[in-house]
């Protein structure tokens, strides 16, 4: 007899004895995966069709199933139900694992349902937390074959809807901003017979799909019915839809048309000395003036700068505005007004060169504005930071200079570095090398001394090299080079050099 050993929280003792009595097919020994297999059904009894379920291994951490991200899931263990809302699911792994309906991510069109329910013989399971993503968690024992599972299954509450112009163009695969306001309010009680009304509102980013549609899942608990004030946002244009939604029910074809009149600010990031910023990613902040009490609040995000250091940020109503750029510790604000119709251009903000905080968001004490001029250390040698766009442009400036990458050879310069030249991230000469299958510095010198934060050194491979994360101990971490020395949008601006003696 198949033991099945199902475990939805560590409590439920009295059902795992219950179902370890439970009886499927003959069990194999030598069998080292299971199977799965049953039907889906909406809360009516209707078979559901064309809905795609796996079974995830986990892993229990204090009594919790957590998913194992690092498993791949092979592609028989992933079933879309039938016609008549048939599955099987085979190769599953033994121990610790969670079913789960997967989101039709790439097609929009589709419904999305959350499970309500597994049923195995006379016992009912429910997910620990009712959500579509956290599914039933459960145990299941080698060569175990689970036949006429019933899952019943809701669509989620949800809407959709299609942005497009002015002129009826759909609006595809185009980042938009929703604001949502609702007011709604929960099923009511037995007990009281009175009902506990909620509002809402909410800003975030989403995606429309290859026809401008965009789909937005509710994850609520039930309510009788909401009313949702709906606002798409997109390069200085909007479009607004109210419209009621109750519970489990799915609202399509909403339609955005934008319009309006676009405003816009663009700035371009430079260092003190008017070097620019070049495909960077950095924070951005940006609120109305305090005189101006009825220009919006825009959250803060995190855009990226072109090849010149130039980056957009669009208006949704004229006023006066104080906007903050903060790159690796460098800050810098400006105040600008922009009136009904114009578009603000070539707003230039110059970022200091004192660090004002660290990567962790702590303030910083004031450091030396060393930048570009040599500093004599303890030790003999003599260290510079400079400016630079990539590692590429750092190894050319270090050949002009005739000097080196810093090589960090004990705690004790390390910690003279952060001291003397702040918490940016630098580049530093460390490099890895493939041939010898270890770490080295520029200067040919042996790795003696390493400062590595947690889980670092990852990801090595031919192009990789070290740098300094801009923290408080000056961690070291791995950057890896995507072409033209550079290594991503968040790789540091700066390197410190370093020679065997005082330069003239």
């Amino acid at each position: 007899m198949n033991r099945l050993h199902l475990r939805p929280n560590l409590t439920l003792l009295a059902t795992i004895a219950a179902l370890l009595l439970l009886a499927s097919s003959p069990c194999i020994a030598q069998e080292t995966t299971s199977t799965f297999s049953g039907r889906v059904v909406d809360v009516e009894g209707n078979p559901v069709a064309g809905l795609s379920l796996t079974i995830q291994p986990t892993k229990l951490i204090n009594g919790h199933a957590v998913t194992i991200k690092s498993v791949s899931i092979p592609s028989s263990a992933i079933h879309k139900t039938d016609d008549e809302g048939r599955f099987l699911i085979t190769e599953v792994m033994p121990g610790p694992v969670q079913l789960i309906g997967l989101s039709p991510m790439l097609q929009q069109s589709q419904k999305n349902y959350e499970i309500l329910s597994m049923k195995i013989g006379k016992m009912t399971f429910y997910p620990t937390v009712p959500s579509h993503d956290k599914g039933i968690k459960f145990a299941i024992e080698p060569g175990t074959h689970l036949e006429n599972v019933t899952i019943t299954v809701r669509p989620r509450t949800r809407y959709r809807g299609k942005v497009v112009s002015k002129e009826g163009i759909p609006l595809r695969n185009t980042e938009i901003q929703l604001n949502e306001q609702r007011e709604y309010k929960t099923v009511r009680s037995q007990m009281t017979d009175s009902a506990t009304h909620f509002h809402t509102k909410m800003e975030f980013p989403t995606r429309t799909d290859l026809d401008g549609y965009f789909v937005r899942n509710v994850d609520e608990p039930d309510f009788e019915a909401a009313l949702y004030t709906v606002s798409v946002k997109c390069q200085g244009l909007s479009a607004t839809s109210e419209f009621t939604l109750k519970s489990g029910e799915q609202r399509e074809e909403l339609a955005f048309t934008l319009g309006g009149t676009r405003m816009a600010m663009r700035g371009q990031i430079v260092f003190k000395d008017g070097t620019p910023l070049p495909n960077a990613r950095f924070k951005f902040k940006m609120h109305g003036d305090s005189l101006d009490k009825n220009s919006p609040h825009p959250p803060s995000r995190r855009p990226v700068t072109d090849d010149e250091g130039y980056f957009i940020e669009y208006l949704y109503q004229p006023g006066s505005y104080i906007a903050s750029v903060e790159y690796q510790g460098l800050l810098t604000m400006e105040k600008f007004t922009v009136k009904d119709g114009k578009e603000r251009e070539e707003l230039i903000f110059t970022l200091n060169d004192t660090p004002i905080f660290d990567m962790m968001g702590m303030m910083a004490p004031t450091v030396p504005n060393s930048l570009g001029v040599w500093v004599g250390a303890p030790n003999g040698h003599s260290y510079k930071s400079i400016r630079c766009n990539s590692w590429q442009d750092a190894q050319t400036k270090v050949r002009k200079e005739g000097a080196q990458l810093v090589s960090i050879n004990d705690r004790a310069e390390q910690e003279w570095l952060v001291e003397q030249f702040g918490f940016l991230p630098y580049w530093i000469g460390l490099t890895y090398s493939v041939k010898a299958g270890k770490w080295k510095w520029s200067n040919g010198e042996p790795v003696t001394y390493t400062n590595w934060a947690e889980s670092q050194p990852e990801h090595i491979d031919a192009e990789s090299y070290g740098s300094m994360n801009g923290d408080l101990r000056g961690q070291w971490r791995v950057l890896r080079l995507l072409g033209a020395g550079m290594s991503g949008k968040d790789s540091p601006r700066a390197a410190i050099l370093e020679t065997n003696s005082f330069p003239p």
